[in-house]
């Protein structure tokens, strides 16, 4: 005799006697049946059910069973809906029966809004044997309240979690179902706090506030600025660009460093959020006295290295330099005029870069004596062009000569 047989499982629910039937073909010409009948016996418990159910007409259509059968072959998993058919292919052996019954999209009195409930359980065991009758009985017990109390609150929410209410089965008060309650009540938050002031030298400081509900310990902190746009600047200038995280702006940018320590306009990275203008403009003056092109800053048009804000800075040293390291006839007299500035005790004062310069003409209204005119970034557009904007009605950025004059305003970030 082999030691391996099929095990077909053929289930068949029937309406009346709610009987799954699970036959089991050995190989060959040996087999094996099982029968599995679901609420045959007498009821176990008190919150064993009537089968089929009673609680709507038409309801057991809708019942969906997931039979479970765990042995010494392979775990088989027949899912039903109503009245089918499934075939199993298993070994002989003693094995357990589980059968879960849930219900979907139906309204009864233990349903809301047709959610999908599990509706009875039932689980048992029996020895398959190979040319026997075997049968099984499984009685299917409440998998949730049959009469059951009002919802209580046994859980009160909190700021960020909703409560849990609980009902209890009136047949069998050791089950009950919960379901999610009152809403989540959110942050009753106090007033804010100045924690840190904002004074120099980065001018930006912080608050704070805290939750006001018993229990909660949540705090938020926000940064606070002593700076607004159309503000007079540390320098005796105009702010014309807070970087205050807010509006799709970043919270603080990177002002690019330059050089190495102990080089004449070294300076390294660091952090700033305002954009101030000089109280006027220098003046109008040529990029370059010649049309090279600067090696560290863009190379074309369509090159972007030097125009981020954040960058005008490090652009004006570098023009400065190659200014200086090459023929005495390669003057720089924009980028010069704005780092020889010293007004209100600054001296950290640039040639805007391009996009740094489009927030000056954006911000246009706050900042006083900007006549029209077009005016000179610290970006490199090409060999012999540089960057250009029309401060007029026709804003555009256009690649102008270096050898050409435009207006200089310079700039600080801090």
């Amino acid at each position: 005799m082999k030691n391996t047989f099929n095990f077909l499982g053929i289930i068949a629910l029937v309406i009346m006697g709610f009987i799954i039937t699970a036959c089991f073909n050995p190989l060959q010409e040996q087999e094996a049946t099982i029968t599995i009948n679901l609420g045959g016996g007498n009821a176990r418990s008190a919150s064993a059910i009537p089968w089929p159910p009673q609680d709507l007409p038409g309801m057991f259509e809708a019942l969906e069973h997931i039979i479970t059968l765990t042995g010494p072959g392979p775990t088989q998993t027949i899912r039903l809906k109503g009245v089918g058919t499934a075939r199993a292919e298993v070994v002989p052996g003693y094995w357990t029966v589980r059968v879960e019954t849930y219900l979907e999209n139906v309204e009864t009195p233990h349903s809301q809004n047709g959610e999908r409930i599990h509706y009875a359980t039932g689980t048992n065991s029996a020895e398959v044997r190979v040319g026997e009758n075997n049968s099984i009985s499984i009685q299917m017990e409440r998998a949730f309240c049959n009469g059951c109390s009002p919802w209580i609150e046994t859980t009160a929410p909190d700021c960020i979690t909703p409560g849990v209410e609980t009902r209890t089965c009136s047949i069998d008060s050791s089950h009950n179902t919960t379901r999610t309650g009152a809403p989540a009540l959110g942050h009753d938050w106090d007033s804010w706090t100045v924690t840190t002031p904002a004074v120099g030298p980065t001018f930006v400081g912080e608050e704070t506030h805290g939750c006001q509900r018993p229990g909660c310990t949540e705090s938020e902190t926000r940064p606070i600025f002593a700076f607004s746009i159309g503000d007079t600047g540390p320098g005796g200038g105009i702010i014309f660009y807070v970087a205050d995280g807010q509006g799709g702006r970043p919270l603080g940018f990177d002002v690019q460093g330059w050089g190495v320590p102990n080089d004449t306009g070294y300076f390294s990275t660091y952090t700033a959020h305002y954009l101030e203008a000089a109280p006027a403009n220098s003046g109008t003056f040529q990029w370059a006295a010649s049309g090279f092109l600067i090696p560290d800053l863009s190379q074309s048009q369509a090159d972007q290295t030097d125009w981020a804000i954040g960058r005008g800075r490090m652009n004006t040293a570098i023009i400065i330099n190659h200014g200086n390291t090459h023929t005495t006839t390669y003057t720089t007299p924009a980028a010069s005029a704005c780092a020889a500035l010293t007004t209100g005790g600054q001296t950290n004062w640039f040639l805007p870069s391009k996009d740094e310069l489009n927030l000056l003409w954006l911000n246009r209204s706050a900042v006083v004596d900007l006549p029209n005119g077009g005016y000179w970034s610290s970006s490199q557009g090409f060999i012999g062009v540089a960057w250009t904007q029309f401060f007029s009605n026709n804003f555009s950025q256009t690649a102008g000569s270096k050898t050409g004059t435009s207006l200089v305003r310079a700039i600080r970030a801090f």
